[in-house]
């Protein structure tokens, strides 16, 4: 035999042992030999993690803490007086158009409406509220009518007139209406 020949039947025979089914080249898995991989090995650990401090989330939070810490000071402050129509309408009237007052809570100011129509709202809402509350009172406080049943429901029968036999009724006719 020729070395050629020993050559390409030594290269089938690993060919043939290197062989998968056509299920497990499909399969998107690769085999494991025994059930073990890497991560299951009893020897060291060879990731170590660094665990600081001075990791990027809690640096950004350490900045930004401090940041406004400092600029606290700075911010402005709430008015004294309440900014709702409702409470009080004449300091309302006049936060309106002060120019000391916030832009935004100018800007909101110009969007609700005025004390009048906020009062007229609340009226009516409330006289609907108590509407609800007697109307919900009153099915709440119904109760279904005694029901007293009879043994016999023929006693009805006996004083109807149609269960009156002839010639037993009593004459009436000397009876004076008023």
């Amino acid at each position: 035999m020729s070395l050629r020949q020993t050559l390409f039947k030594q290269s089938a025979a690993v060919a043939r042992s290197r062989a998968i089914p056509a299920s497990r080249a499909l399969s998107s898995t690769s085999p494991r030999k025994g059930g073990h991989d890497d991560h299951h090995s009893s020897g060291p650990d060879d990731t170590e993690t660094h665990e600081s401090w001075f990791s990027a989330p809690w640096r950004n939070t350490f900045i930004l803490t401090a940041i406004g810490i400092a600029a606290f000071p700075f911010l402005p402050s709430a008015t004294s007086t309440p900014a709702s129509p409702a409470l009080s309408p004449e300091e309302f009237n006049r936060l309106k158009s002060d120019p000391s007052t916030p832009w935004i809570t100018r800007k909101l100011a110009g969007l609700l409406e005025d004390e009048k129509d906020l009062r007229a709202r609340n009226d009516k809402h409330v006289d609907e509220s108590m509407r609800s509350a007697e109307t919900r009172l009153l099915f709440e406080t119904a109760e279904r009518p005694e029901v007293n049943k009879i043994k016999n429901r023929y006693t009805f029968d006996q004083a109807s007139p149609y269960g009156v036999p002839v010639g037993s009724s009593t004459d009436v006719s000397e009876v004076r209406s008023l």
